[in-house]
């Protein structure tokens, strides 16, 4: 029989996966003790892109004085990358999903496609009000590229019977490297890039567009959807949401869509900002579904962002809920 030591001498050996060993007290982060407080911080290490690294478990594992200082192998995954072969089948790929996280309970999520199949998924989701519930406070955006007289619909939805639009047939790829970028590719030579991101200790997500081989001209269309609820919950039309919005500076917006609920603060680089005041109404969340809860959401959409884009130039949209941004 294998006596404490000898197990956790094997296990400090093992290669290709963090060892954090068990100490006395229940207290210390381990795989036995899931009801114990998050792992210790690793200083110094740093992504190998699938490289081991050796990194040293001094003041990471728990040791006694006679033991000396051990080392680790932390090994790290090659960048994600989708292609179009696999991006164009809907039922597949809209079960791949990604998180963003700001390190303050927030995060923003969807799918490798951007539809998003969970009431959870949104492009900025935040702890708010009594208890820090968190809050789906933007879903998603809708997005169009105009080039010349075409309009190309980029954005990817399920509705009752339909998925529409269906801009996951124009995506050439999807990687996360280091963050989830979206290529289209619209027309032949035309390439829209679109990153998504949420600022690290901040409430703020970010979008960025940047268009390549495309004419002088083009225009991108963003209409931002608002659900501005619990994330447990699911939004419905109704009258009471505000269908107003302020221009609280030079490039920034601010709207709140409920009394009592945050605020968002859009800061932009856009040509033009008009109201919308639209509502998109039944869409439908598959996972959802399949776990039997209710699934069909109503999105507002208060105004849309209009930029001008030059080849190789980036434009963005930058989402808070703090009015610092």
């Amino acid at each position: 029989m294998l006596d404490s030591r000898s197990i956790s001498k094997m296990l400090s050996s093992a290669v290709g996966r963090e060892i954090f060993t068990p100490g006395r007290k229940p207290s210390v982060w381990s795989p036995r003790y899931r009801r114990s407080k998050n792992a210790p911080r690793r200083p110094g290490v740093h992504s190998g892109r699938g490289r081991p690294i050796l990194a040293p478990t001094t003041g990471l594992l728990p040791r006694s004085p006679r033991r000396p200082a051990e080392m680790v192998v932390l090994e790290y995954p090659e960048p994600v990358s989708f292609d179009r072969g696999l991006l164009a089948r809907f039922e597949e790929s809209s079960r791949m999903e990604w998180l963003e996280t700001n390190g303050l309970g927030g995060y923003v999520s969807s799918t490798v496609i951007g539809a998003n199949t969970r009431q959870y998924h949104g492009l900025l989701v935040v702890p708010y009000g009594k208890g820090g519930c968190r809050h789906v406070m933007l879903a998603k955006p809708e997005e169009t590229l105009q080039v010349g007289n075409q309009h190309y619909d980029i954005s990817c939805n399920r509705y009752p019977d339909v998925v529409h639009p269906e801009g996951h047939l124009l995506l050439s790829e999807f990687r996360l490297n280091p963050v989830p970028t979206y290529v289209y590719e619209v027309a032949a030579g035309v390439r829209l890039e679109k990153k998504v991101f949420m600022l690290h200790g901040s409430h703020t997500a970010v979008v960025s567009y940047r268009l390549a081989g495309a004419p002088d001209g083009a225009e991108l269309h963003v209409r931002p959807m608002v659900a501005a609820r619990e994330f447990h919950g699911l939004a419905q039309e109704n009258y009471g949401v505000e269908e107003d919005w302020d221009e609280a500076r030079a490039g920034v917006v601010v709207y709140r869509a409920y009394p009592g609920t945050a605020a968002l603060y859009f800061s932009h680089n856009a040509s033009e900002v008009l109201r919308c005041s639209l509502w998109y109404r039944q869409l439908e969340y598959d996972m959802e579904a399949a776990r039997g809860l209710p699934f069909r959401e109503d999105l507002f959409a208060p105004l849309s962002f209009s930029y001008k884009l030059a080849p190789g130039m980036t434009c963005s949209l930058i989402v808070s809920t703090e009015e610092s941004l």
